[in-house]
Protein backbone atom coordinates (compact mmCIF):
# COMPACT_ATOMS: atom_id res chain seq x y z
CA UNK A 1 0.00 0.00 0.00
CA UNK A 2 1.42 3.24 -0.50
CA UNK A 3 0.63 7.16 0.11
CA UNK A 4 -1.36 7.45 -3.14
CA UNK A 5 -1.90 5.84 -6.44
CA UNK A 6 0.63 3.68 -8.07
CA UNK A 7 2.68 6.28 -9.97
CA UNK A 8 2.73 7.03 -13.42
CA UNK A 9 5.36 4.93 -15.29
CA UNK A 10 6.11 8.36 -16.84
CA UNK A 11 6.88 11.78 -16.24
CA UNK A 12 4.16 13.86 -14.56
CA UNK A 13 2.69 16.58 -16.62
CA UNK A 14 4.46 19.70 -16.30
CA UNK A 15 1.80 21.81 -14.59
CA UNK A 16 1.12 18.83 -12.63
CA UNK A 17 4.91 18.68 -11.14
CA UNK A 18 4.79 22.97 -11.20
CA UNK A 19 1.71 22.71 -8.68
CA UNK A 20 3.05 20.20 -6.39
CA UNK A 21 6.40 22.28 -6.42
CA UNK A 22 4.24 25.22 -5.45
CA UNK A 23 1.80 23.32 -3.39
CA UNK A 24 4.66 22.44 -0.93
CA UNK A 25 6.67 26.16 -1.60
CA UNK A 26 3.40 27.44 -0.31
CA UNK A 27 3.49 25.50 2.67
CA UNK A 28 6.66 27.76 3.60
CA UNK A 29 5.39 30.83 2.16
CA UNK A 30 2.43 30.41 4.88
CA UNK A 31 4.93 30.43 7.86
CA UNK A 32 7.64 33.06 6.32
CA UNK A 33 5.48 35.82 4.54
CA UNK A 34 7.07 35.12 1.14
CA UNK A 35 3.60 36.30 -1.63
CA UNK A 36 1.54 32.39 -3.06
CA UNK A 37 2.75 32.22 -6.84
CA UNK A 38 0.34 29.70 -7.52
CA UNK A 39 -2.35 28.28 -5.96
CA UNK A 40 -3.37 24.66 -6.60
CA UNK A 41 -2.48 20.97 -7.28
CA UNK A 42 -4.55 17.63 -7.43
CA UNK A 43 -5.38 17.43 -3.46
CA UNK A 44 -4.86 13.86 -3.21
CA UNK A 45 -1.39 14.69 -4.55
CA UNK A 46 -0.98 17.38 -2.42
CA UNK A 47 -2.02 15.36 0.47
CA UNK A 48 0.48 12.63 -0.06
CA UNK A 49 3.08 14.51 -0.83
CA UNK A 50 2.36 16.44 2.10
CA UNK A 51 2.86 12.91 4.03
CA UNK A 52 5.32 12.27 2.60
CA UNK A 53 7.72 15.02 2.72
CA UNK A 54 7.12 14.47 6.64
CA UNK A 55 10.32 16.62 7.75
CA UNK A 56 8.52 19.61 6.48
CA UNK A 57 4.97 18.85 6.80
CA UNK A 58 5.17 17.80 10.67
CA UNK A 59 8.47 19.22 11.68
CA UNK A 60 7.68 22.67 11.45
CA UNK A 61 6.28 23.84 14.09
CA UNK A 62 4.00 26.37 12.63
CA UNK A 63 1.99 23.85 11.40
CA UNK A 64 0.58 22.37 14.37
CA UNK A 65 -3.54 23.57 14.19
CA UNK A 66 -4.38 27.02 15.30
CA UNK A 67 -8.45 27.80 14.56
CA UNK A 68 -8.25 31.22 15.65
CA UNK A 69 -6.75 34.88 15.37
CA UNK A 70 -3.99 35.26 18.10
CA UNK A 71 -4.58 37.92 20.78
CA UNK A 72 -3.98 41.40 19.31
CA UNK A 73 -4.75 40.36 16.04
CA UNK A 74 -6.49 43.22 14.09
CA UNK A 75 -8.43 42.11 10.93
CA UNK A 76 -7.05 42.79 7.59
CA UNK A 77 -7.46 46.14 6.20
CA UNK A 78 -9.60 46.72 3.80
CA UNK A 79 -12.81 48.43 2.59
CA UNK A 80 -15.77 47.66 3.17
CA UNK A 81 -17.11 44.19 3.45
CA UNK A 82 -18.89 42.36 0.98
CA UNK A 83 -21.16 39.56 2.01
CA UNK A 84 -24.25 37.66 0.68
CA UNK A 85 -26.84 35.21 1.16
CA UNK A 86 -29.07 34.34 4.92
CA UNK A 87 -27.62 33.36 7.92
CA UNK A 88 -28.77 29.86 8.48
CA UNK A 89 -31.44 29.22 11.26
CA UNK A 90 -29.59 26.48 12.81
CA UNK A 91 -26.12 28.32 13.64
CA UNK A 92 -26.63 28.98 17.29
CA UNK A 93 -27.72 24.63 17.52
CA UNK A 94 -24.59 23.94 15.63
CA UNK A 95 -22.55 26.28 17.66
CA UNK A 96 -21.59 28.52 14.62
CA UNK A 97 -19.97 31.78 15.23
CA UNK A 98 -22.70 34.45 14.76
CA UNK A 99 -22.58 35.95 11.51
CA UNK A 100 -23.22 39.50 10.20
CA UNK A 101 -26.74 39.91 8.29
CA UNK A 102 -25.12 39.69 4.89
CA UNK A 103 -26.09 41.40 1.79
CA UNK A 104 -26.47 40.06 -1.68
CA UNK A 105 -23.60 39.16 -3.78
CA UNK A 106 -23.33 40.79 -7.01
CA UNK A 107 -21.49 39.46 -10.08
CA UNK A 108 -21.52 40.00 -13.41
CA UNK A 109 -20.51 37.59 -16.75
CA UNK A 110 -17.59 39.31 -18.41
CA UNK A 111 -18.19 40.46 -21.80
CA UNK A 112 -16.03 39.22 -25.20
CA UNK A 113 -13.62 40.99 -25.01
CA UNK A 114 -12.81 41.26 -21.30
CA UNK A 115 -12.35 37.71 -21.24
CA UNK A 116 -10.29 37.32 -24.61
CA UNK A 117 -8.55 39.67 -22.62
CA UNK A 118 -8.65 37.51 -19.53
CA UNK A 119 -7.56 34.55 -21.29
CA UNK A 120 -4.76 36.17 -22.87
CA UNK A 121 -2.94 36.73 -19.26
CA UNK A 122 -4.13 32.92 -18.29
CA UNK A 123 -2.09 31.90 -21.40
CA UNK A 124 0.82 33.76 -20.67
CA UNK A 125 0.64 32.98 -16.84
CA UNK A 126 0.74 28.93 -17.59
CA UNK A 127 2.98 29.27 -21.13
CA UNK A 128 5.56 26.49 -20.07
CA UNK A 129 3.24 24.09 -18.93
CA UNK A 130 3.00 20.63 -21.12
CA UNK A 131 -0.45 21.51 -22.01
CA UNK A 132 -1.36 25.16 -23.25
CA UNK A 133 -4.45 26.87 -21.55
CA UNK A 134 -5.29 27.79 -25.32
CA UNK A 135 -6.58 24.13 -25.97
CA UNK A 136 -9.32 24.55 -23.47
CA UNK A 137 -12.70 26.44 -24.17
CA UNK A 138 -13.99 29.17 -21.83
CA UNK A 139 -16.97 28.06 -20.39
CA UNK A 140 -17.48 30.56 -17.72
CA UNK A 141 -15.98 34.31 -17.40
CA UNK A 142 -17.65 36.45 -14.51
CA UNK A 143 -16.24 39.10 -11.40
CA UNK A 144 -17.60 40.17 -8.27
CA UNK A 145 -18.79 43.58 -8.75
CA UNK A 146 -17.18 44.76 -5.31
CA UNK A 147 -14.73 43.00 -3.13
CA UNK A 148 -13.49 44.36 0.09
CA UNK A 149 -9.59 44.76 -1.35
CA UNK A 150 -7.30 44.78 -4.20
CA UNK A 151 -5.56 41.15 -3.30
CA UNK A 152 -9.61 39.45 -3.15
CA UNK A 153 -9.46 37.01 -6.09
CA UNK A 154 -12.10 38.88 -7.95
CA UNK A 155 -12.30 37.25 -11.84
CA UNK A 156 -12.42 34.20 -12.91
CA UNK A 157 -12.34 32.19 -16.01
CA UNK A 158 -13.46 28.23 -15.99
CA UNK A 159 -12.13 26.50 -19.08
CA UNK A 160 -12.77 22.74 -20.30
CA UNK A 161 -11.00 20.18 -22.29
CA UNK A 162 -13.12 17.12 -22.27
CA UNK A 163 -13.31 15.75 -18.83
CA UNK A 164 -10.53 17.72 -17.66
CA UNK A 165 -10.68 21.51 -16.09
CA UNK A 166 -8.03 24.16 -16.24
CA UNK A 167 -9.59 27.27 -13.86
CA UNK A 168 -7.75 30.96 -13.64
CA UNK A 169 -8.26 33.28 -11.01
CA UNK A 170 -7.58 36.87 -11.00
CA UNK A 171 -7.29 39.44 -8.05
CA UNK A 172 -8.64 42.77 -8.58
CA UNK A 173 -5.60 44.50 -9.13
CA UNK A 174 -5.29 42.75 -12.16
CA UNK A 175 -2.85 40.23 -11.84
CA UNK A 176 -3.37 36.38 -11.93
CA UNK A 177 -3.60 35.11 -8.52
CA UNK A 178 -3.04 31.22 -9.52
CA UNK A 179 -5.05 28.47 -11.86
CA UNK A 180 -6.25 25.06 -10.66
CA UNK A 181 -6.31 22.06 -13.08
CA UNK A 182 -7.46 18.51 -12.78
CA UNK A 183 -8.91 15.91 -14.63
CA UNK A 184 -7.80 12.23 -15.40
CA UNK A 185 -5.72 13.55 -18.58
CA UNK A 186 -4.14 16.28 -16.17
CA UNK A 187 -3.52 13.93 -13.12
CA UNK A 188 -3.39 10.28 -14.62
CA UNK A 189 -2.41 8.87 -11.56
CA UNK A 190 -4.33 10.26 -9.57
CA UNK A 191 -8.25 10.26 -8.44
CA UNK A 192 -8.89 13.80 -7.44
CA UNK A 193 -11.79 14.14 -10.11
CA UNK A 194 -14.39 13.14 -8.67
CA UNK A 195 -13.44 12.65 -5.12
CA UNK A 196 -13.28 15.52 -2.84
CA UNK A 197 -12.13 15.67 0.86
CA UNK A 198 -14.99 17.61 2.41
CA UNK A 199 -18.99 18.10 1.50
CA UNK A 200 -17.32 22.01 0.27
CA UNK A 201 -13.34 21.40 -0.77
CA UNK A 202 -10.80 24.06 -1.88
CA UNK A 203 -8.99 24.01 -4.97
CA UNK A 204 -7.09 27.07 -4.94
CA UNK A 205 -7.36 30.60 -4.15
CA UNK A 206 -11.13 31.24 -3.97
CA UNK A 207 -12.16 28.55 -5.81
CA UNK A 208 -13.06 24.98 -5.23
CA UNK A 209 -15.67 21.79 -6.01
CA UNK A 210 -18.96 20.78 -3.62
CA UNK A 211 -21.14 17.95 -2.83
CA UNK A 212 -24.45 17.76 -5.13
CA UNK A 213 -27.02 18.14 -1.55
CA UNK A 214 -25.01 21.40 -0.89
CA UNK A 215 -26.77 24.63 -2.36
CA UNK A 216 -24.99 27.33 -0.59
CA UNK A 217 -21.33 28.06 0.41
CA UNK A 218 -19.80 31.04 2.59
CA UNK A 219 -16.26 31.51 3.29
CA UNK A 220 -15.45 33.95 5.79
CA UNK A 221 -11.66 35.13 7.02
CA UNK A 222 -11.30 36.02 10.07
CA UNK A 223 -12.61 39.04 11.50
CA UNK A 224 -14.49 39.72 8.43
CA UNK A 225 -17.95 38.92 7.67
CA UNK A 226 -18.86 35.94 5.83
CA UNK A 227 -18.94 36.42 1.82
CA UNK A 228 -21.54 34.34 -0.39
CA UNK A 229 -19.65 31.98 -2.95
CA UNK A 230 -20.98 31.98 -6.15
CA UNK A 231 -21.71 28.28 -7.35
CA UNK A 232 -21.43 26.90 -11.26
CA UNK A 233 -21.88 23.58 -12.53
CA UNK A 234 -20.55 21.77 -9.29
CA UNK A 235 -17.57 24.76 -8.75
CA UNK A 236 -17.79 27.20 -6.08
CA UNK A 237 -15.76 30.67 -6.06
CA UNK A 238 -15.24 33.59 -3.91
CA UNK A 239 -13.23 36.49 -3.24
CA UNK A 240 -10.54 35.53 -1.12
CA UNK A 241 -6.53 35.37 -0.60
CA UNK A 242 -3.55 33.86 0.76
CA UNK A 243 -2.48 35.84 3.94
CA UNK A 244 1.37 36.58 4.79
CA UNK A 245 2.83 36.35 7.43
CA UNK A 246 5.61 38.48 9.03
CA UNK A 247 9.34 37.15 8.69
CA UNK A 248 9.88 35.89 12.38
CA UNK A 249 13.24 36.87 13.86
CA UNK A 250 15.39 35.76 16.55
CA UNK A 251 14.18 32.35 15.94
CA UNK A 252 10.73 33.11 16.93
CA UNK A 253 8.11 31.24 15.59
CA UNK A 254 5.67 32.94 12.77
CA UNK A 255 3.15 35.19 14.49
CA UNK A 256 0.39 32.62 12.74
CA UNK A 257 -0.28 28.89 12.72
CA UNK A 258 -1.24 26.74 10.00
CA UNK A 259 -4.71 25.08 10.46
CA UNK A 260 -3.13 21.73 9.11
CA UNK A 261 -6.40 21.20 6.71
CA UNK A 262 -6.72 20.09 3.21
CA UNK A 263 -7.67 22.60 1.06
CA UNK A 264 -8.67 25.21 3.36
CA UNK A 265 -6.27 28.24 3.60
CA UNK A 266 -5.21 29.39 6.88
CA UNK A 267 -7.03 32.34 8.51
CA UNK A 268 -10.28 31.01 6.15
CA UNK A 269 -13.76 29.17 7.36
CA UNK A 270 -15.12 27.71 4.44
CA UNK A 271 -19.43 26.58 5.33
CA UNK A 272 -20.95 24.81 3.53
CA UNK A 273 -25.55 24.54 3.54
CA UNK A 274 -28.22 22.10 2.06
CA UNK A 275 -31.42 23.61 0.29
CA UNK A 276 -33.38 24.19 3.65
CA UNK A 277 -30.27 26.19 4.97
CA UNK A 278 -29.15 23.67 7.48
CA UNK A 279 -25.23 23.86 7.80
CA UNK A 280 -24.08 20.83 6.89
CA UNK A 281 -19.85 21.26 7.02
CA UNK A 282 -18.40 23.72 8.76
CA UNK A 283 -13.90 23.76 8.17
CA UNK A 284 -13.63 24.85 11.24
CA UNK A 285 -14.82 22.03 13.09
CA UNK A 286 -15.01 19.08 10.74
CA UNK A 287 -12.08 20.64 8.32
CA UNK A 288 -10.51 17.60 6.29
CA UNK A 289 -7.23 17.42 8.24
CA UNK A 290 -3.67 16.49 6.94
CA UNK A 291 -2.61 13.66 8.75
CA UNK A 292 -5.58 11.32 8.80
CA UNK A 293 -6.11 8.90 6.17
CA UNK A 294 -8.93 9.01 3.66
CA UNK A 295 -10.52 5.96 1.39
CA UNK A 296 -12.52 6.55 -1.55
CA UNK A 297 -16.37 6.87 -1.04
CA UNK A 298 -16.88 2.95 -1.11
CA UNK A 299 -15.06 2.21 1.20
CA UNK A 300 -12.54 -0.02 -0.63
CA UNK A 301 -9.31 1.30 -1.31
CA UNK A 302 -7.41 3.30 0.81
CA UNK A 303 -5.82 6.28 -0.97
CA UNK A 304 -4.51 8.79 0.93
CA UNK A 305 -2.42 7.24 3.95
CA UNK A 306 -0.55 10.35 5.71
CA UNK A 307 0.58 9.56 9.12
CA UNK A 308 -1.65 6.73 9.82
CA UNK A 309 -0.19 3.43 10.55
CA UNK A 310 -1.77 0.36 9.28
CA UNK A 311 -4.84 2.28 7.52
CA UNK A 312 -7.66 0.59 6.32
CA UNK A 313 -10.61 1.27 4.49
CA UNK A 314 -13.18 1.00 7.47
CA UNK A 315 -10.86 2.98 9.47
CA UNK A 316 -9.98 5.87 7.05
CA UNK A 317 -12.20 9.03 6.31
CA UNK A 318 -14.73 8.62 3.75
CA UNK A 319 -14.03 10.76 0.32
CA UNK A 320 -16.68 12.60 -1.48
CA UNK A 321 -18.13 11.96 -5.17
CA UNK A 322 -18.13 15.41 -6.49
CA UNK A 323 -21.19 14.57 -8.96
Amino acid sequence: MSNLTTPPDHELPRPVRDRQRDELVAIVDHEFGAPRRRTAVPLLAAAATVAVIAGLAFGVPALKGDKTAPAGTAPAAGGTKVASGNTPKDAKATNAPPLARPIPAEIRQLGAAETAAFRNQCIEFTKGAQRSFASFEVIHAFEYVETARPGLTKSWLVARKGMDYWICSRSGDGSIAGDSAFGPNISPAGKDVPYLFAPVDGRGEGTGMYIPSVARVTVQHHGDAPVEAVLKDGFWFAPMEQDSFPLPTNGAKPTRQDNHLIGVMPGWTIRGYDGAGKLVYDSAKNGPRVEKCYSNPARTEVLVVNSVKHPTPATCEQLFDWK
